[in-house]
């Protein structure tokens, strides 16, 4: 287990280099927690941002993170920022579930949600992501290989967006021009 801002407040800056947990924790407990990734890879089956009463930030700008075989979860405290800085060196965000309470500001580099490839024995009810809080895409493309469920809000800005196995919309969704496709 790799905690960050449990009961203080604690900053991990990874630049390069492979950096792999069983488990994440960016502002549990009471703390602030801040993870900066500007390049590497980070690997962990859950992480989770945010979850306390403190307050957690997962800051993506170049790099690969990794939740692929577990779930990123979100808190009502915590904030994850998708982008990308450098042209050159791709940043990218894989989980098999995704539950936000909070914010994620996605801007630029991959976001891949769920089973992106399924031959035949798929489950057309699979969530891969549940959002209760603000999903905001912007300027970026965004696949989502399971189904989505919002319960809260997503605005789509200036994008390409793919939900492959539906959306299922419990509360707002906005989109300002951009191109939407729901299987």
């Amino acid at each position: 287990v790799q905690i960050i801002g449990q009961n203080g407040q604690g900053t991990f800056n990874q630049i390069s280099g492979n950096n792999f947990a069983g488990v994440v924790q960016i502002g549990s407990g009471s703390g602030v927690g801040v993870y900066n990734m500007s390049g590497g890879t980070l690997e962990a089956n859950f992480i989770q941002v945010g979850t306390g009463s403190g307050t957690g930030k997962l800051n993506v700008t170049s790099g690969n993170i990794s939740a692929s075989s577990g779930n990123l979860t979100i808190g009502p405290n915590g904030t994850v920022n998708l982008s990308r800085s450098d042209p050159y060196n791709q940043s990218s965000l894989t989980a098999l579930t995704v539950t936000n309470h909070g914010t994620i500001n996605y801007t630029g580099g991959e976001l891949r949600v769920g089973n992106q490839v399924c031959s035949h024995d798929c489950d057309p009810n699979s969530i891969g992501l549940i959002n209760n809080g603000s999903l905001n895409i912007s300027a970026t493309n965004a696949n989502f290989g399971d189904k989505v469920v919002n319960n809260g809000t997503i605005k789509i800005t200036d994008t390409n967006v793919s939900f492959n196995r539906g959306l299922e919309n419990n509360g707002a969704y906005i989109s300002d021009p951009s191109t939407n496709r729901f299987a």
